[in-house]
């Protein structure tokens, strides 16, 4: 396996709010912990809910998920 695709995605907390952002959304935390730690977000609906990075962003080989409620309509 090479370098390359051992490498975990990392996130902070300017890339969760510019990724909520570019979603219509916002992302009310004001801390980051780690990619496991669900931090509360808001969709342009105004639905509030909990979510860890990985979550939000997806991983390797899952897409990420935005509003749950949204996303059920």
């Amino acid at each position: 396996m090479s370098d390359a695709s051992k490498k975990r995605r990392s996130f902070d907390l300017k890339d969760m709010q510019e990724h909520a952002a570019s979603k219509g959304g916002k992302c009310l935390a004001t801390e980051y912990k780690n990619s496991t730690y669900r931090l509360l977000f808001e969709c342009k609906c105004s639905h509030k809910w909990r979510a860890t990075p990985l979550e939000i962003m997806g991983k390797k080989n899952k897409p990420g998920i935005w509003c749950p409620k949204c996303e059920g309509q």
